[in-house]
């Protein structure tokens, strides 16, 4: 998941469980009607067969490429990985046969917390968090589609099962003192670190995960933008302008950064100004963890902890609500953002945007469905005299 070029220039592909609901939205993976669906040659009923050869015959499937997903390694290794949790939840649920899953035994694998550990203050009270929720919906889903495609089943006990709780209503909005404290405490040991510089790209309107990976050629100190190269299909490449702290913060990392590539101008160019080094296959996925815990470690040096709502969003949304009061428009918002749906750039900024547009009649809206005077029909007889 290099940084490479796209139609709007330089893009960020889209993470492994990302990667995995896109295949499954291709023609050739979708779900299968009961009339496309052809058992498997050697079973008596769909489902007949046993968890653990059905997890091993999807293994088998994803890994050989048999289905034509084409996953790349780390896809793989992951849904390997939680497969056989999968396996070993349902074992212990009970279940012999695929035919023996039910939704409750999904919905138990969905929101249950995993054994002998325990979930982040933000998690909702008795499910799980809501990303473990998402993680293990989406393996559920895959698992099921896949045995359909395979002909071992064509049932798909989870898919009524929906998640509990959103990641969006967790996390509390900075303000104007408590950003200017982070930016007092991005600077306590010194200018030239990643502290300040991943602060300046997220006051920017980046995502931790983009921060991750904007190099030095993407600054531009004398215009003062900065291009945001987008996280495949949650955020789009962009360019967004810097103010006065950003821009400074931004030049004491990139000054230090020309000292130590000054015999290579590619190198420098290429540089990212939040991590060291550019990340290579396993590095991707840890770059982009890695500004998302330097975030939220710089937010509890500031006094912001996660168990009281203050989270990475939580920066993010005081951009969302800077741009809205500066310019009264949401479209402004979800261009600083890379936001594409203007409900979720709204949500963000704490903007009412259908309140001015929206036609209202007046009077109680219980009474919506009462006939105007004009409409109302007097009961009288037919025109036969009945």
């Amino acid at each position: 998941r290099v940084p490479r070029d796209t139609p709007h220039g330089r893009g960020y592909p889209m993470s492994a469980p990302t990667r995995i609901r896109s295949t499954l939205n291709t023609a050739r993976l979708r779900r299968l009607t009961r009339e496309e669906f052809v058992l498997k040659p050697g079973l008596s009923s769909p489902g007949a067969i046993a968890i653990a050869e059905a997890v091993a015959a999807v293994r088998d499937a994803v890994f050989g490429n048999t289905l034509g997903t084409n996953y790349q390694p780390l896809t793989q290794r992951k849904y390997h990985s939680d497969l056989g949790m999968l396996e070993r939840f349902l074992t212990a649920s009970g279940a012999v046969t695929v035919a023996d899953i039910t939704t409750g035994m999904c919905s138990a694998f969905l929101y249950s917390e995993p054994a002998g550990g325990r979930h982040l203050p933000a998690a909702v009270d008795g499910f799980a968090a809501y990303g473990t929720q998402t993680s293990r919906k989406t393996v559920l889903r895959l698992f099921f589609v896949f045995c359909a495609h395979l002909g071992l089943s064509w049932e798909d006990p989870s898919r009524e099962v929906k998640t509990v709780g959103s990641s969006s209503r967790r996390w509390k909005p900075l303000d104007d003192e408590q950003v200017a404290a982070l930016k007092r405490t991005a600077t306590l040991k010194g200018r030239v670190g990643r502290a300040p510089a991943l602060l300046a790209v997220l006051l920017a309107g980046a995502t931790v995960a983009e921060a991750a990976f904007v190099e030095v050629r993407d600054v531009r100190l004398d215009e003062r933008p900065i291009f945001l190269p987008g996280t495949g299909r949650a955020t789009v490449p962009r360019w967004v302008p810097l103010d006065d702290w950003q821009a400074t913060a931004l030049g004491y990392r990139l000054e230090r950064l020309r000292i130590r590539h000054s015999r290579d101008g590619e190198a420098y160019l290429s540089a990212p100004v939040v991590t060291d080094g550019q990340p290579q296959g396993k590095a991707v996925e840890a770059s982009a963890t890695g500004s998302q815990n330097a975030a939220k470690e710089l937010l509890a040096r500031s006094g912001l902890f996660a168990r009281d709502g203050y989270t990475p969003r939580s920066i993010r949304a005081y951009v969302a609500a800077s741009v809205y009061a500066e310019t009264r428009s949401v479209n402004a918002v979800a261009v600083r953002l890379g936001m594409a749906y203007l409900p979720r750039a709204a949500a963000l900024a704490g903007a009412d945007w259908r309140a001015a547009w929206e036609l209202a009649p007046s009077g109680p809206l219980d009474e919506r469905y009462a006939l105007p005077g004009h409409l109302t029909v007097e009961r009288g007889g037919d025109d036969d005299g009945s």
